[in-house]
């Protein structure tokens, strides 16, 4: 049933070149919301102590969580995969294999994040470095934003 939906939902985006510039720009204005959100944040720092830890079975778990429930997630798999996928073969083993394939990527990807983070978590304490990092994140989301609504012009 979940795989009828799927490309269900892909028929209507790929179909639909309404409903997927819709998207685009709900999409583009919320990143730009985030962005202008993150800029104008006050930069308090985080407060670390040997307490807060938590056990890293639950940090897994947190953050697959995360990921598993972010409408973009369900954009892409329904939206972009779907191109690379042969009818006449196999369409659940070409599904799993592309699934999989993501999942691992995605993995290595964000285990990288995790491993930078922990490394820069000792500058987290200071608001002077918090408050740039709001800063440059901010505008990256804006200029992210604006890269997206300009690929719908």
């Amino acid at each position: 049933m979940p795989l009828l939906q799927a490309t269900s939902l892909a028929a209507v985006l790929v179909g639909s070149k309404h409903a997927f510039g819709l998207i685009t720009w709900v999409g583009a204005a919320y990143t730009v919301w985030l962005g202008v959100g993150t800029f104008m944040s006050s930069g308090t720092a985080l407060s670390i102590s040997a307490n807060s830890a938590a056990a890293p079975a639950r940090m897994f778990i947190r953050g697959f969580v995360l990921q598993i429930s972010k409408p973009g997630l369900l954009i892409y798999f329904v939206a972009f995969l779907p191109q690379f996928i042969l009818p006449a073969r196999g369409v659940v083993r070409q599904v799993a294999i592309l699934g999989i394939t993501s999942i691992g990527v995605e993995f290595v990807v964000l285990s990288l994040y995790g491993l930078v983070a922990a490394q820069l978590g000792k500058f987290a304490v200071e608001p002077r470095f918090v408050k740039l990092a709001n800063r440059l994140a901010g505008l990256m989301l804006v200029l992210a934003a604006v890269a997206l609504a300009r690929s719908r012009l």
